[in-house]
């Protein structure tokens, strides 16, 4: 189609667009494009159409596609534009006109670009982003690229502003400032949510090395945003602008400049903008203080980046002008107290090439003379202002100020505050350091500064506590400057206290050199100091003439200050030293300068301490007083004076005024700065004051004085602590090793004490001191073996050491108790006698010792009685009479004798020595020993109540033949302890002993003894089981249930009460349950409490007499051994015996049961012959009887028949008791046992029918039935007709009167089946086979009648029948393991391994008990074995079970070593499996 078709139709479509007939245009657009798709009018025409007849998507399209055709023409593009508004595509709508911005930049339409211009930044303040509206408004700045065109735009007509569709573009062109302030103000606020949402992402996110504070992270965002702001230029542009108003002008030069600053402090030191923002920030500053901005950060810049080598070349104009600036600023406040300081209020402002240099000059003083001489540097404050408050109110403002620390650090080392001095040199380093960082220079001059000041603070400060820190801060000054007068004259400070005098001459003649001309008190000091070191170093002659010449120079000069005066002093101090040590012979003229010295200055301390040394060491006779005063005075002045101090501390000491020599040990060390140097506030870390100052001790006495004062105050740990200080400044002080041991082990901690001493030790081997201590250390471990050993080593060397021996008496009896407490009872009388020996060297000693001798001798036979039963009656004596008969010699007065009790002229006459010999004894002893300590209330009342305790076990020893000396012994003991307590009202102990000794005779004064003893200290628990005992012996049970109940609450390990509560629970006849109490007291008590042990065997043997069925024999293993550690520490005791002869006898040890039972046997013999008493008989005669039981078990017959024999013989037929006709019964049973075994037949059945007669009218609990059943198995055994037929008949008897005595069917039906007769046996298993199953369990609870039927089955060969019956009774009782047992053995009798072995598997998890586990792992082996060589074949399996029956065998003979059928069984398994290796 032709162009002129085009044309024609476009025609007819713009006469369709102006009539708005939109489908006509539509369908002449659509025409035109078809043919020719390309035609860019068309696409714009149909563009429009689709646009108003709401084809959306065809109108985007169709514009779309012109904009690709002709992408330079406008019409599309403002179609798009209509097309997206319409649709509010905002997004789209802005490219559109980004677009048109090109199109009418080239056709350079101004108007057309300005309008487009306006409509993007209304849409972009409408729907845009921030950075959209920058980027639109910067369109408009003389940089767009777009500014050419707009520049052709008309300027703009104020009175006509609807004139034009440009107004606003037109008016910004004219004054581009407005829009810049927009733009930095969107900039301003973009950056800071950039840098907001960037922190807090990076915040939130989780690892990512290592952690960093909120300010970091800010730090470092804004560093990464900052590089590549726009604000700077933008800054830069407004500072260009000519329109700019002044104040404008400095609020955006002061945020340029601190936006500098801060990318400045943000930039890590290796960033390459360091070095570009540091000139910028330094330019800006310059500036700024140039044209004198308020600009307060610009001014600190200038200020404190200075890096300047003395105070005095601070631009101090420029201190002026920023007061006069900034008058509100914490600087200010510094800086006016800094000049007020200096006198330099009214300087003069520099001239312009005037120097601070030149202004010292011509102000003819310098803040270094100010260094020299301070008195001539400070004018007066007429103001009034404090100079020093100014200062500290301004640096409290200014925490990161380089110059406040840097002048302030000098002013404190001008005034002598090295403390203060240190706290802020230590502040201006770590100031240094974090300007360094962030500013990304070196402040070389700076930090040599402060660290000389630090140096020379460290120097003076508790010298020479410090030098050690001082030294290598002086070394780095002086590498950098060697002439420094300050560090020169610190350095030979530092030598000269360690005496190195050469070096510190040629250090103080150093700084000499480089001091200027001027006399001042730096150079005055630097040669005082060279001219002691020249005496020092033995040119007394020259360093004394130096020091004459300079004190007649302070002498000569006019106005003196303090400072001058106080050096006066101290020349003519040391000069006095010097004479003092050149003329030893007359030390008057020495007297005479240290007095001229004191006129001069009057608190010059040091002079005070020669003089105090001349008055006590060379006047003749020494002038105590004077001297006492002179070091009072010195030590006053200055603690530091350590000679004073001492010589102090010492007189104190001899007069055991302890309070004033901690007083001057603590201002001694005070004086020196304590452990912490006086640095606890300083700034300084503390492990670095630790390492540096923390054990350099000067004065070691005081340390060993304070450690020495807190011992005798008790209070261990801060004595060990004054100790290890001392130790630490001198190692090789014994004296202070041994106190620190006796530190540690008053405080419990021997293991430390016995190191403590070894240490020692090595330092003197040979000091007898160390060893005793030694020796005291282990007596408090429990050691006393090696106790004796150090005691004994230092009497061979000092055999008359008085106090050697009592602690080797100490340590002998201690040994003693222990073995005796072992049950090593000849060891314990050979210690005992050590210990009695070692005693009598103390009283032959004459020293004074006696009361402490005679104590010993009675605490030694108080524990001697205890060993009475065994004891070398002859070693004995010959030890103890000596001591009898010295008692008797010595005690004239008769105070030894105790009226009705004992008195050494009775002990004398005494027919043996016994246990009641033994106490007599220590109850005299103790009696003298009250004697000889009368007027010292506290001794002799300790020694009342030893007294009370040795008569109270007297009278619990004596027999009840001696009642009148028993009650003699608790008077005495009641009237002894009443007066001690008289003394001591408030001794807890010797209330419970007097409510002890009086609890069997007056229950209401013990009551109260315990009460009274609970009141001083209610949380004893064995007072309140005491009074639990005693409310229980009166029968009160609910009183003593609360009290023993107390004391398991104040201490639940108390064995005192658990037996208590366990007797309670006894009487209340639950014997069973009281068991467990019993047994937790004997595991408390560690044979302690022996009572304990003894009712634990009494309870658990008991539970085989309970109607139940008994338990496990395994359960009296723990009490046997407690039982013999009874009967080991109380042998006499024949109850005790009897019970273990009766335990042992139910584990089956029928010997050691014999054993025991003769023992008790002859004990009661022995106690009945004394006192004939018939409950004494009545117990002896049960002891024979069980003898005679234990003697048949054993089968030693006649011994037997004996013991039964004596039975019969004590308890006669006329003794009609059911107790006595029960024993006569046993004993006439078991003989008729031993005539059995015996072979004496006949005389077995005349006993046996002798007991029957006896049980005719009372059968006493079927003991008729089981004589009966006994006789009936005798007259079988016989074997006769007559004989057996008698059986059969008593037996049937038996049953008949009895059909339940289960022992008297089994034995008829053993009877029956013997004899083949079914009908006997049927009728007499019929009746039991009938009952119920609880009451044939309870009549048979070892199931015997059905191993009896098991065996009648099996002797039928009724395999099944007997197979049956166990299965039935295994079913029947699953919790018993016997049936399974016996089930086990039935098969494998069968040759069953694998059901035997199952059963006996399940014998063992039914009970696991020693009694019956034994038996079931022995049958698994067997099983086992059997089952092992079933399955050869297979190796893996047949090895599984070769090592399952070994582990089996050995572990049942494990349990039961002593069963035969375990060691068969191993053999089985052995024969059967031959390559298993056990």
């Amino acid at each position: 189609m032709s162009s002129s078709f085009a044309k024609s139709k476009l025609k007819s479509a713009k006469e369709a667009i102006s009539k708005k007939d939109w489908p006509t245009v539509r369908s002449l657009a659509e025409q035109i494009v078809e043919h020719e798709p390309e035609n860019y009018t068309a696409l714009v025409f149909l563009g429009l159409a689709n646009l108003n007849t709401g084809n959306l998507n065809e109108s985007e399209a169709a514009y779309r596609k012109a904009t690709v055709v002709s992408a330079d023409l406008p019409t599309a593009w403002q179609g798009l534009a209509d097309f997206y508004t319409k649709q509010k595509a905002w997004s789209k709508l802005r490219d559109v006109f980004e677009r048109q911005l090109k199109i009418y930049d080239q056709l350079e339409e101004s108007t057309k670009l300005g309008e487009a211009i306006q409509r993007l930044i209304e849409l972009t303040r409408a729907e845009g982003t921030r950075i959209q509206l920058i980027a639109a408004l910067s369109y408009l700045r003389s940089s767009s690229p777009y500014y050419h065109t707009l520049s052709l735009l008309p300027p703009p007509t104020p009175s006509e502003p609807t004139s034009t569709t440009t107004q606003y573009v037109q008016t910004v062109l004219q004054d581009e400032l407005c829009v810049l302030k927009e733009i930095v103000e969107l900039t301003e606020k973009e950056d800071l949510q950039i840098r907001a949402k960037e922190v807090e992402k990076r915040r939130m996110r989780l690892g990512g090395g290592k952690p960093q504070t909120k300010s970091q992270v800010e730090e470092a965002v804004f560093a990464e945003n900052a590089v590549e702001s726009t604000l700077p230029e933008l800054y830069q542009s407004m500072l260009n602008h000519p329109s700019l108003a002044l104040e404008e002008y400095r609020e955006i030069e002061q945020k340029l400049f601190s936006f500098h600053l801060a990318l400045l402090y943000a930039l890590p030191i290796t960033s390459p903008y360091k070095a570009k923002e540091r000139k910028e920030v330094k330019d800006l500053a310059k500036g700024a203080v140039l044209i004198e901005s308020n600009d307060r950060d610009a001014w600190k810049v200038d200020l404190e980046w200075g890096d300047w080598e003395t105070i005095d070349q601070y631009p101090t104009t420029h201190f002026k002008k920023y007061i006069d600036l900034f008058p509100d600023a914490h600087l200010t406040l510094f800086m006016r107290g800094y000049l007020k300081y200096f006198g330099l209020e009214d300087v003069p402002e520099l001239e312009d090439n005037e120097t601070g240099k030149d202004r010292k000059g011509r102000k003819n003083k310098s803040k270094k003379d100010a260094e020299t001489d301070r008195t001539e540097e400070i004018s007066t404050n007429p103001s009034g202002e404090d100079p020093f408050k100014l200062m500290f109110d301004g640096i409290d403002g200014s925490p990161q100020s380089l110059l406040c620390r840097r002048i302030l650090s000098q002013i404190f080392l001008f005034e002598r505050d090295y403390q203060s001095a240190i706290t802020t040199s230590l502040e201006g380093l770590s100031v240094v350091a974090s300007m360094e960082r962030r500013i990304g220079i070196k402040f070389t001059q700076s930090r040599l500064a402060f660290q000389t000041i630090l140096a020379t603070s460290y120097v003076h400060f508790y010298a020479p506590k410090h030098h050690p820190t001082a030294e290598p801060l002086l070394d780095i000054v002086l590498e950098t400057r060697p002439e420094d007068s300050l560090a020169l004259i610190g350095k030979a400070y530092v030598l000269e206290a360690r005496a190195d005098w050469a070096d510190a001459k040629v250090a103080f003649d150093k700084a000499l050199a480089t001091l200027d001309n001027g006399e001042g008190k730096m150079k005055e000091e630097a040669r005082e100091e060279a001219a002691w070191c020249s005496f020092k170093l033995g040119e007394h002659k020259e360093g004394q003439v130096l020091l004459f010449k300079l004190e007649t120079e302070l002498g000569e000069r006019k106005g003196e200050d303090e400072r001058s005066l106080e050096q006066r002093a101290r020349v003519l101090w040391k000069l006095g030293m010097c004479a003092w040590e050149m003329t030893p012979e007359n030390r008057q003229t020495a007297h005479d300068l240290f007095v001229a010295s004191l006129k001069h200055f009057p608190t010059y301390a040091p002079s005070f301490t020669s003089l105090g040394i001349y008055y006590s060491d060379i006047v003749s006779p020494s002038d105590t007083v004077r001297a006492s005063r002179c070091f009072q005075h010195a030590f006053e002045l200055d603690p530091r004076q350590g000679e004073a101090a001492k010589r102090l501390a010492d007189n104190f000491a001899d007069a055991k005024e302890w309070e004033l020599v901690e007083i001057i040990s603590k201002r001694v060390i005070e004086g020196e700065g304590g452990l912490e140097g006086g640095l606890e506030n300083s700034g300084a870390n503390k492990r670095e004051r630790e390492v540096k100052g923390r054990f350099l001790v000067e004065n070691v006495w005081a340390w060993k004085a304070l450690g020495a004062v807190a011992l005798t105050r008790n209070a261990h740990a801060k004595a060990i602590e004054n100790f290890q200080i001392a130790l630490r400044s001198d190692p090789t002080d014994v004296s202070s090793w041994l106190q620190l041991s006796e530190a540690y082990a008053k405080s419990g901690k021997q293991a430390a004490a016995l190191k403590t001493l070894s240490r020692a030790s090595e330092l003197e081997p040979d000091n007898w001191l160390v060893t005793f201590v030694t020796g005291d250390v282990y007596a408090q471990l429990g050691s006393h073996s090696e106790s004796v050993q150090c005691f004994e080593k230092i009497l061979t060397t000092r055999p008359e050491e008085v106090g050697v021996l009592i602690a080797l008496a100490h340590s002998s009896i201690a040994i003693a108790i222990e073995e005796a407490m072992a049950g090593y009872h000849a060891r314990a009388e050979s210690s005992f006698i050590h210990a009695l020996q070692t005693v009598q060297s103390i009283l032959n000693a004459k020293q004074g010792f006696g009361a402490i001798a005679w104590k010993l001798l009675a605490d030694a036979c108080v524990h001697l009685s205890q060993l009475a039963f065994s004891f070398n009656t002859e070693q004995v004596k010959q030890t103890v009479l000596p001591f009898v008969e010295t008692l008797a010699k010595e005690d004239q007065a008769g105070s030894a004798s105790i009226d009705g009790v004992a008195s050494p002229a009775h002990l004398l006459s005494a027919s043996k020595v016994d246990a009641s010999f033994i106490l007599r004894l220590a109850a005299c002893a103790y009696a003298y020993r009250h004697q000889l300590l009368v007027g010292d209330d506290r001794s002799s009342a300790s020694a009342s109540h030893d007294m009370a305790i040795a008569l109270h076990h007297l009278g619990c020893s004596l027999p009840d033949s001696e009642e009148e000396v028993k009650k003699a012994c608790v008077k005495r003991a009641t009237f002894v302890i009443k007066a001690a307590l008289r003394v001591r009202p408030k001794d807890e102990q010797l209330w419970v002993s007097l409510g002890t000794i009086v609890f069997e005779t007056s229950s209401r004064l013990s009551q109260h003894a315990f009460i009274m003893a609970l009141e001083i200290n209610h949380k004893n628990p064995i007072v309140w089981s005491n009074l639990g005992f005693l409310y229980l012996k009166d029968g009160d049970t609910d009183l003593a249930a609360q009290a023993f109940l107390k004391s398991q609450t104040i201490d639940p390990d108390c064995s005192l009460a658990w037996m208590g509560q366990g007797i309670l629970t006894l009487k209340a006849g639950r014997s069973a349950d009281a068991r467990p109490f019993f047994e937790h007291a004997a595991e408390l008590s560690n044979d302690s409490l022996l009572e304990a042990n003894l009712l634990f065997s009494k309870t658990t043997h008991d539970l085989f007499s309970a109607p139940i069925r008994p338990p496990s024999k395994s359960i009296l293993a723990a009490p046997m051994f407690a039982l013999q550690r009874y009967c080991e520490q109380r042998p006499k005791d024949a109850t005790a015996l009897h019970l273990l002869a009766l335990i042992s006898e139910r584990l089956g040890d029928y010997e050691a049961a014999s054993i025991q039972i003769s023992k008790c046997v002859d004990v009661l013999e022995s106690v009945y012959e004394e006192s004939e008493d018939p409950t004494t008989e009545r117990q002896f005669a049960i002891a024979q009887s069980n003898l005679g039981r234990l003697k048949l078990a054993v089968g030693d017959y006649t011994a037997s028949i004996e013991a039964f024999s004596g039975t019969l013989g004590l308890v006669t037929p006329e003794d009609t008791e059911k107790e006595a006709r029960r024993l006569r019964v046993h004993a006439k049973f078991g003989s008729g046992l031993a005539h059995y075994f015996q072979g004496e037949l006949d005389e077995s059945i005349d006993m046996f029918q002798s007991a029957l007669d006896e049980l005719q009218e009372d059968p006493m609990d079927r003991m008729k039935d089981q004589v009966s059943v006994m006789l009936a198995r005798v007259l079988w055994s016989l074997g006769g007709t007559d004989e057996k037929e008698a059986a059969k008949e008593t037996l049937l008897e038996c049953v008949s009167s009895n059909s339940t005595n289960l022992e008297a069917v089994a034995t008829l039906a053993a009877v029956a089946t013997l004899s083949s007769d079914s009908a006997l046996l049927d009728a007499t298993l019929s009746e039991i086979l009938g009952l119920p199953q609880d009451k044939k369990k309870a009549l048979d609870p070892n199931d015997d009648l059905d191993w009896l039927l098991v065996r009648h089955h099996l002797g039928k060969n009724d395999l099944t029948t007997a197979q049956a019956t166990l299965t039935r009774a295994a079913h029947l009782y699953p919790s018993s393991s016997q049936p399974l047992l016996a089930l086990s053995k039935l098969h494998l009798q069968q040759r069953d391994s694998t059901r035997g072995s199952r059963l006996a598997k399940a014998a063992y998890a039914t009970d696991g008990d020693v009694e019956t586990g034994w038996e079931a792992l022995h049958l698994r082996a067997i099983a086992g074995a059997s089952e092992a060589a079933a399955t050869i074949g297979d190796q893996s399996a047949e090895e599984a079970a070769k090592m399952s029956a070994k582990s089996d065998a050995q572990r049942a003979i494990m349990l039961r070593p002593w069963e035969a059928s375990a060691w068969l069984g191993l053999d089985y398994v052995r024969a059967v499996l031959p390559e298993v290796s056990v």
